[in-house]
């Protein structure tokens, strides 16, 4: 009788209840589709699970459910608990058939009550089980239509108390419905003397298409901003960067003309530095229009020299290969003081390969197809010039750069001959360098724009000074960011580095740096 009753309790677990007596449930309908339920009574061999933190009818149709082996029809008052049951203990067929279930009411939604309760179902997964899949859901099906404008009103309503997390997901189901959220954002202000978090955060994340449609609208209403009483300093410049910002988006509509021509793009240097793995990938690549510049192929070079080697026919064939593409897709050219740089750089390297490098660099400086001679190349310092900043992650900054060309000696248009070219940046890495060609941005510069200046003439490199390890101490060129990439491989342990400055170098002969 002892054995029967032992062998009983081995085969039964105890589910403890929420006010509520005890179950006895077999072992074996928890475990058998349960990972988790698994661990804790097979192997940590525990008798009773508690279940109290969910209200015991749910419970009850949860172990009705893992008898039947299918969702089936339930109450929508159960949906939660027995969906967050399904996700505790990884039930992976009762999840899959609590989204079935979630999508058939969500086709099936007819009235203001039914759309609310799958709503702020979605919003809790959203937020308490970290999924989107029931939002998203949601969204795809009402998202933009004015069958949920009661559901933005609801809770935009009260915009100072609505938990923040919240806002988003209204953002994303309220579309291209700019008018609610417009209102919403003006009603909290004239009854407020700051500008609350909420407030900022719904504008930081609204679509810039709401600035485009009506700018003098939203114009007007960052003006009402700027002058509230208590508003505080960070405020103040978010709502610049966010003005800034509308105005921009406006002023590049596509169909203008392009006001920027790219110098540098980091984003795309960093793309082509994890794809080309030895020589004949650069080639791949200038040959697919993928590498505009000759600085690229010497950054790709030095990459890719640090984990491969070629013969001496093949740096033969490269370079044939390389000189007929650099005058098919016209390549810019890259400075040979800049070439003459890295090679000084290079030989206090201790890697294998670095008089190979060195001697493949050697030969592109000497071929003027790939290097621009010291005569045609002028090096120019820039100054900084406020044009604004940026939204998110990406802040911009520009330079203004002047010169003197030969053939408008006697210019009249305002200030000095020059350029600008504005930095974009994520954290500390530049995104890209552009030329800005518009001439409207060169107002209060103090220098004007011929057009005659031409992005592919400009070759943006960084210097740095390099302290090695014996007490060596002299200055290298960067052509990319982040920063000192190749010198971390090619340089002794221990070598040191500090920022110098940043230049233009300018490959037309007839310009000479402004006096």
């Amino acid at each position: 009788m002892e054995q029967e009753l032992e062998a009983l309790q081995e085969s039964t677990t105890v589910i403890l209840l929420q006010d509520s007596d005890p179950l006895c449930v077999e072992t074996t309908l928890l475990t058998k589709c349960s990972r988790v339920f698994r661990f804790i009574l097979d192997e940590c061999q525990f008798e009773e699970e508690d279940l109290s933190d969910f209200s015991p009818d749910s419970v009850r149709v949860f172990l009705t459910l893992l008898d039947d082996g299918k969702l089936g029809e339930i109450e929508d008052n159960m949906f939660r608990e027995i969906n967050k049951m399904a996700v505790a203990f990884e039930i992976a067929w009762l999840q899959e058939e609590c989204r079935e279930w979630f999508r058939k009411k969500i086709l099936a939604a007819q009235n203001e009550e039914e759309k609310t309760f799958l709503f702020e179902e979605s919003y809790f997964i959203l937020i308490k089980l970290k999924d989107q899949y029931y939002m998203k859901m949601f969204v795809d099906q009402f998202g933009g239509s004015d069958d949920v404008n009661f559901i933005l009103s609801k809770y935009l309503s009260d915009l100072e108390n609505l938990d923040i997390e919240m806002i988003y997901p209204l953002l994303q189901l309220g579309g291209d419905n700019s008018e609610i959220f417009y209102k919403t954002i003006c009603d909290s202000i004239r009854n407020s003397s700051h500008l609350g978090k909420n407030v900022l955060y719904l504008l930081q994340n609204i679509n810039i298409r709401y600035f485009q449609a009506n700018l003098q609208q939203w114009s007007n209403l960052f003006d009402e901003i700027v002058e509230l009483p208590d508003i505080s300093v960070s405020s103040l410049r978010s709502i610049y960067t966010l003005s800034n910002e509308a105005w921009r988006a406006v002023s590049s509509d596509s169909s203008k003309e392009e006001s920027t021509k790219t110098i540098y793009d980091g984003n795309k240097n960093m793309g082509l530095l994890y794809m080309c793995d030895d020589i004949d990938d650069i080639v791949r690549a200038v040959n697919d229009g993928k590498i505009d510049s000759m600085g690229t192929v010497i950054i790709l070079l030095m990459r890719v020299l640090q984990t491969s080697s070629s013969s001496h026919d093949e740096i033969d064939q490269f370079i044939s290969n390389i000189e007929r593409l650099c005058e098919k897709k016209k390549l810019n050219r890259v400075p040979r003081q800049i070439i003459d740089s890295i090679i000084s750089t290079l030989e206090h390297s201790d890697k294998e390969n670095a008089k190979h490098l060195v001697s493949l660099l050697t030969r592109l400086q000497r071929n003027t197809v790939f290097s621009s001679p010291i005569r045609e190349t002028n090096i120019l310092h820039g100054v900084t010039f406020g044009m604004g900043g940026g939204m998110g992650p990406l802040q911009t900054q520009a330079w203004v750069y002047t010169l003197k060309h030969s053939t408008y000696q006697n210019c009249t248009q305002p200030g000095k001959c020059g350029f600008i070219l504005r930095e974009g940046l994520t954290g500390e890495n530049i995104t890209f360098i552009h030329l800005v060609t518009d001439r409207s941005s060169y107002l209060n510069s103090g220098v004007h724009y011929h057009d005659n200046i031409s992005a592919r003439d400009l070759c943006v490199y960084w210097v740095w000074t390099v302290i090695l390890p014996n007490g060596v101490v002299l200055d290298t060129i960067e052509l990319e960011l982040p920063m000192c990439r190749w010198c971390k491989y090619w340089l002794p342990p221990g070598t040191k580095r500090e920022f110098k400055a940043a230049y233009v170098a300018y490959n037309v002969s007839d310009y000479m740096v402004a006096k």
